[in-house]
C-alpha cells in the first residue's frame, strides 16, 4: 500500500515541477526564465551588504550550535545507559553477573513470547471476523487484539456488529445502482 501511495505522490510531484516551468504570457524570450532568479539571488545578496550580513551569521551560529549540543545531550545519555551498565557489571561477582546475564536473556524471551502469542491472537481474531463475514487487514485486526483473551473476543464481537450495522446502513441509503458501480471500481 505504501509503495503505491509513493508512486501516487511521484506522479503529482512530477505534474507539479511541469507546472513550474509553464508560460502565461505564451512569449518566450529564449533565456530560459533566469533572469527572475538571478534577481532573486542579487536581492539577497544585496540585503547581506546594506548590513545584516552579522545578523544572518549570528542567526546560522545560533542554529548550529543548539544543533551540536542537542546532538552532545543524546550522545551522552546513550553513552551513560551503557557506563552505568558496565560499571554494574564491573562492581558484581562471577554470580552475580551470571544471573544478571540470565534475567536479561530472559526477560527479552518474555517478550518475544508475548509477541509471538499476540500474533497467534490476530490469527485467531481473523478467523473469527472471517466466519463472521468481515474481511479487513491484519493491521486493523491488531488492534482489537489485548492479552486478555475474553476482553479480545468481545472486542472482535462488537467491532463484527457495528461494522455489518454499517454496511447494511449504507446499503439501505444507497440506491443498488449506485452500490454496483462502487463495487465495479
Amino acid at each position: 500500500m505504501s509503495s503505491r501511495i509513493a508512486k501516487e505522490l511521484t506522479e503529482i510531484k512530477i505534474l507539479m515541477n511541469l507546472q513550474l516551468f509553464a508560460d502565461d504570457s505564451g512569449k518566450d524570450d529564449g533565456s530560459g526564465g533566469n533572469d527572475s532568479k538571478e534577481k532573486q539571488q542579487s536581492t539577497f545578496d544585496e540585503l547581506l551588504k546594506k548590513g545584516h550580513q552579522s545578523e544572518f551569521d549570528r542567526r546560522l551560529q545560533k542554529s548550529i550550535q543548539t544543533a551540536l549540543s542537542n546532538e552532545r545531550k543524546r550522545l551522552n545519555m546513550l553513552s551513560d545507559d551503557k557506563i552505568s551498565e558496565v560499571e554494574r557489571m564491573a562492581k558484581m561477582n562471577a554470580q552475580e553477573c551470571a544471573e544478571y546475564e540470565r534475567d536479561k536473556a530472559l526477560k527479552k524471551l518474555r517478550e518475544l513470547e508475548r509477541e509471538i502469542w499476540l500474533a497467534g491472537m490476530v490469527k485467531t481474531a481473523k478467523g473469527m471476523l472471517g466466519e463472521l463475514g468481515v474481511k479487513i487487514p491484519d493491521e486493523l485486526v491488531a488492534a482489537f487484539v489485548v492479552e486478555d483473551v475474553e476482553q479480545t473476543k468481545m472486542n472482535i464481537a462488537e467491532f463484527a456488529i457495528a461494522f455489518t450495522n454499517a454496511v447494511k446502513q449504507v446499503s439501505k441509503a444507497v440506491p443498488k445502482d449506485e452500490i454496483s458501480k462502487l463495487v465495479k471500481v
